[in-house]
């Protein structure tokens, strides 16, 4: 059974670094905001889940000083895990298209403190019980937070907007709430627990997830036309359409709103205004049908 959960993580890294090279391209191409949050999480989950691993392998297979090796890993693992709480809510906010206030901001950045607060009572006082109670309330917490800032996109209607990110905030939705379901069973039966399991469903939640968005990046890869060839060379000649005018004209054959436009390429709605009202002048156009009839009549 362990060369079995030994190789599933082996698998499930090389997918991970799989979704993470396809997000990086789709950035560099798209220039979104979430796919560079999504970035940072991935990377961030990453370090903790190698760390897991390498927990499974000393205790599995190695067995040199468990106790002391893996009580380091557990350290390393709390810290990332700090930056997990960190990054998340800045990623599902940037998910959603909604600006993070100065509310947000104090929460998300206070959150650490609880966290640090928790874990020094729960290792001066050694209450294992506690700790395994408040991983059931985080890891509950993070999994309704995914599933909320799906259903902010259905209610904004924005799903064509962050279609790639819609499977994996249902998987990390119902996973981290499992997760949090799984500890409960230690809360009430501390002798149940079992490192070797713990690698198990890590490594088969991040096989789903990430093989889920590697599918996904690479249909959304292949689909996806680049705004050069979306607005046709001819037209960009003529008119001497710029880069970043370029870049919007794309946004606006695809049906996107000022705001919306704002958010993805990190300008505020009175740029992609002004933008949009010098491509108008230069093309000659008053609004935007007339603007796109005028560039499929160069196509």
């Amino acid at each position: 059974m362990v060369h079995v959960i030994f190789w599933l993580n082996i698998i499930s890294f090389t997918f991970m670094f799989g979704a993470f090279g396809l997000s990086y391209i789709l950035l560099r191409k798209e220039k979104n905001r979430y796919r560079l949050s999504y970035l940072w999480y991935i990377g961030i989950s990453w370090i903790w889940f190698v760390t897991q691993f390498a927990g499974f392998v000393n205790y599995s297979f190695l067995q040199n000083n468990p106790d002391v090796y893996i009580s380091v890993i557990e350290i390393i693992r709390t810290t990332v895990s700090i930056g997990i709480f960190i990054i998340t809510p800045i990623m599902l906010f940037n998910i959603a298209l909604v600006p993070i206030e100065r509310r947000e901001k104090i929460v998300i950045f206070c959150t650490p403190v609880v966290l640090v607060f928790f874990i020094l009572i729960t290792v001066f006082f050694k209450l294992y019980a506690i700790a395994n109670f408040v991983s059931l309330i985080l890891n509950m917490a993070l999994g309704i937070a995914f599933l909320m800032t799906r259903y902010v996109i259905y209610r904004k209607k924005i799903d064509h907007e962050v279609a790639t990110m819609l499977p994996f905030l249902w998987i990390s939705g119902i996973a981290y709430n499992i997760f949090g379901l799984y500890r409960l069973i230690f809360i009430f039966s501390p002798s149940l627990h079992d490192r070797r399991f713990d690698a198990f469903i890590t490594g088969l939640f991040i096989a789903i997830w990430c093989f889920s968005d590697v599918l996904v990046f690479l249909k959304e890869f292949n689909g996806t036309v680049s705004p050069i060839a979306a607005v046709p060379d001819e037209f960009i000649r003529y008119f001497n359409i710029s880069p970043r005018e370029k870049e919007i004209i794309d946004r606006l054959m695809e049906g996107s709103a000022y705001k919306q436009i704002g958010d993805i390429l990190f300008i505020s709605p009175r740029t992609v205004e002004s933008h949009v009202y010098r491509i108008f002048k230069k093309c000659g156009v008053s609004n935007k049908i007339e603007l796109i009839n005028l560039i499929l009549s160069h196509t």
